[in-house]
């Protein structure tokens, strides 16, 4: 069995450990990825050791029946200096961490995993999938499995031609050459209110910025703050969207009277997300979508005291500050930007006037826009094609993918992020670990 994994990043690298520990006889594994190291994708590719984790040390081990294999591997590393299972560890140091387990898993079963460099830009189903890279390489594989993490940006809405060409307009966050070149007093204006805005304000102020910095996002609202977890008992909930999400706030007003509060609750329903978002019908996807997910991303992916903290204490300052509204155009003219949006509570449109701008918008999610070539190309030949919901590629529950015209393939499937729609909680450590050793045993029964 000769299985290819299209991706080295986390999802990649995790996958291709889980199937190399299965052991089964006779397979093999080839790793296909153009970026210069394995295992980091954006999130766990900073060198800024400001950038944290918004999960636990204590629950970020590589493999779910082992949640404290990474808080091991760091005693291991750093004896009595390691930090506590609670600490909010850096990604870099998960970064290396990641790249450790994948190595030393390739060095223990010589001759299973292969790595490819190279740039995939077509993809060809069949009885042996291949795939076709920029320098002319044709791989095909008995499986073949799709591990693209999260896509870029996309672009905000109203952004002209000459804004983006500006040189003071950044696309992509996670380039810190870029947000380096952004002088101290220089004015910025963050697009996105959540995650990825945060790593951006503390690169800046690690960077010792003192100009003023604006957050625009369609809600105003920020990322909320980490405290002391204690166990919560819950059983699954039942009932549609509305009754659900009603019974679930009811439960967290009441929660301080029993020693918890709303993070205890949220926490308790990890284990039924994924089926309580399948059992939703179309129509309540769409509704929690577009009126539930703003409150859910907030509560659900969370800060570290620390950056929580740093972003408070800019706020008092008035360095940050957060509005609420939405983003009309953004224009470059004689020098300088010229963005226009429709602040909450504020009647006609606001003009802003920034030195930079950051898009943090989040990844982009409709794949039919998507301008990775090998991505662009598939969904154009009808090899893959983007979910209703445009969250990702349309899959089975099992993950493999559905082509243009509604077969299923037998033999290319995807994971991670890219299944977002079908679901839903698949990018934090937690999920994909688990989804690594399903498709583990899916690929190697």
């Amino acid at each position: 069995m000769h299985i290819g994994i299209l991706g080295g990043g986390f999802t990649g690298c995790l996958l291709a450990v889980h199937l190399a520990r299965r052991g089964a006889p006779g397979t093999k594994i080839t790793l296909i990825e153009n970026a210069d190291r394995l295992g980091r994708g954006a999130a766990y590719g900073t060198d800024n050791p400001d950038h944290l984790l918004n999960v636990r040390a204590g629950n970020m081990g590589a493999f779910a029946d082992d949640p404290q294999h990474f808080h091991k591997w760091l005693a291991d590393q750093e004896g009595a200096a390691a930090p506590p299972a609670s600490a909010f560890v850096s990604r870099m140091r998960y970064g290396e961490y990641v790249n450790d387990v994948f190595a030393r898993t390739v060095s223990e079963h010589p001759g299973v995993i292969s790595i490819v460099s190279g740039l995939a830009t077509a993809l060809h189903p069949g009885a042996r999938p291949e795939v076709v890279l920029a320098d002319g390489q044709r791989l095909d594989f008995d499986r073949l499995v799709l591990c693209f993490g999260n896509l870029p940006p996309g672009a905000p809405p109203g952004l002209t031609e000459q804004a983006r060409a500006s040189g003071h307009y950044l696309h992509n966050p996670w380039r810190a050459a870029d947000l380096q070149s952004i002088p101290a007093v220089a004015s910025v204006l963050i697009i996105g209110s959540g995650l990825t805005m945060a790593d951006v304000v503390q690169t800046l102020a690690g960077q010792q910025h003192r100009g003023p910095i604006t957050v625009l996002s369609r809600h105003g609202f920020l990322p909320l703050r980490h405290e002391a977890a204690k166990p919560y008992e819950m059983s699954r909930p039942a009932g549609r969207l509305l009754e659900i999400f009603r019974n679930l706030r009811r439960e967290a007003k009441t929660a301080p009277a029993r020693g918890h509060d709303w993070r205890d609750i949220v926490d308790a329903l990890r284990p039924y997300t994924v089926g309580l978002w399948q059992s939703l019908t179309s129509p309540e996807r769409r509704q929690f979508l577009r009126h539930i997910r703003p409150h859910w991303e907030v509560h659900r992916h969370r800060l570290a005291p620390a950056i929580s903290d740093a972003l408070d204490h800019m706020r008092g300052d008035g360095q940050l500050t957060v509005c609420a509204g939405r983003l009309v155009s953004i224009g470059w003219k004689d020098g300088a930007f010229d963005v226009a949006a429709r602040l909450r509570g504020k009647e006609g449109a606001s003009c802003f006037a920034p030195d930079w701008i950051v898009n943090c918008t989040g990844p982009q999610a409709d794949y039919a826009k998507s301008a990775n070539p090998l991505i662009s190309h598939a969904v154009q030949a009808g090899v893959l094609r983007p979910d209703a919901l445009q969250l990702g590629l349309d899959v089975t529950a099992a993950g493999a993918i559905i082509d243009g015209a509604g077969q299923t393939s037998p033999n290319i499937m995807a994971l991670g992020p890219p299944t977002r729609g079908m679901f839903w909680e698949i990018t934090a450590v937690p999920d994909i670990r688990r989804d690594c050793a399903r498709m583990a045993g899916v690929l190697l029964p």
